[in-house]
């Protein structure tokens, strides 16, 4: 089983109609609970684990599933914020392999994922489920949902080359996953009228999140658009107890992390996209006035990788690439050849971070690019 999913992993991630095929030959286990489902550029793991937590500290039980993971592949899929045991998902997925073999069907990984998710929380009778969706929206493997409230966190330039080259088509993508009669909560970056457009013509409502004149972090505005995932639910469900907004507070790993190497503030973010990058730089700012930041980068294939090296250059006193370990990352090698950004330093992470951790003590220094560096990254800052 290992060698076959370990095989998987390296190949397609599947189709909308593979998960289908597959869900309905298991008796629909997705249509035994109740569900939020979360798409977005930027914020969508975020508001996935923050509307998890409220629910969660309401009483429920609730199924996350959410990507990619850091240190482990079960971190895809939780119930109670706690991730499926292997021993859990490598049955459910010896069952799935030998349904596809029997229904002559080439899956892929996500496809995987996301039956042994909907299947897991089906066993486990969860009361909600949290749902991100992996890329984009009406294609992805997620949308056989007919969630409770859909949310559609942030539009933003990412997977040009699948969703479209410009705002308007990726946000079409996006509202692919409005249902007839859900509502649907949107972000401010969200294009207003392409949202309604889609809501009008399956008789949904859509609920705008207005932000105040004030500067807003990224988690600030994430927080605001799960409270109003969160009141769409209550209008009609009351379930949930003013206490359990505490669960607002909840984070998603290495996002603006804060770490104290030797006195030295170190962040840890997984920014990979432009526009996400750019709210990272802007929140760093508004978070620590004054500071110069010195980042190191590493980014994954297939990501924009020009445009997020010109960004960090805008805003950084030094700028370091790092070679992780991997595969999905660029090499530093490569990514000088497609960049005219002033790039000081390159080198193993293992060898070059912590220099830069005892660097320039009096500037912040920014570990970001993509989520494939940060396991490695915040275990050599822990043990050295």
């Amino acid at each position: 089983m290992d060698i076959w999913f370990d095989n998987l992993l390296k190949g397609p991630p599947g189709s909308l109609q593979t998960t289908s095929t597959l869900l309905h030959s298991l008796n629909n286990p997705h249509n035994s609970f109740k569900s939020i489902h979360i798409a977005g550029t930027n914020g969508k793991g975020s508001v996935t684990i923050k509307c998890t937590s409220v629910l969660f500290l309401s009483g429920f039980k609730v199924g996350m599933f959410i990507s990619p993971h850091i240190s482990d592949f079960t971190e895809r899929i939780q119930i109670n914020m706690s991730p499926i045991p292997k021993p859990t998902f490598y049955r459910l997925a010896e069952s799935i392999k030998s349904l596809s073999e029997s229904l002559s069907l080439q899956i892929g990984w996500f496809d995987i994922y996301t039956v042994i998710a909907f299947t897991w929380f089906n066993e486990e009778k969860v009361d909600w489920a949290c749902i991100e969706v992996g890329l984009g929206g009406r294609l992805d493997n997620t949308n056989i949902l007919i969630p409770n409230v859909s949310v559609i966190v942030s539009i933003g330039l990412d997977h040009i080359e699948i969703l479209g080259d410009t705002i308007e088509k990726i946000t079409k993508e996006k509202v692919g996953i409005i249902k007839p009669g859900i509502p649907c909560v949107y972000g401010p970056s969200v294009p207003k009228f392409i949202v309604e457009e889609a809501c009008d013509k399956v008789g949904s409502r859509s609920i705008q999140v207005l932000l105040a004149e004030k500067y807003y972090t990224h988690d600030m505005e994430n927080i605001e658009i799960t409270l109003a995932a969160i009141r769409a639910i209550n209008e009609y469900e009351h379930i949930i107890p003013e206490k359990a907004l505490q669960g607002l507070s909840a984070k998603q790993p290495f996002r603006l992390m804060e770490m104290n190497y030797n006195g030295k503030i170190v962040i840890l973010d997984v920014s990979h996209n432009p526009p996400g990058l750019e709210r990272t730089y802007h929140d760093l700012k508004f978070l620590y006035p004054g500071m110069q930041f010195v980042t190191a980068m590493s980014i994954s294939k297939g990501k924009m990788a020009a445009e997020l090296m010109d960004i960090a250059n805008q805003h950084s006193s030094k700028l370091v690439l790092l070679d992780g370990l991997s595969l999905r990352l660029i090499k530093s090698e490569d990514l000088l050849k497609i960049t005219s950004a002033n790039i000081q330093q390159t080198g193993d992470i293992e060898e070059l971070l912590p220099l830069l951790a005892k660097e320039d003590c009096d500037k912040i220094l920014l570990i970001t690019g993509s989520f494939y560096i940060m396991s490695q990254a915040y275990n050599i800052l822990n043990n050295t």
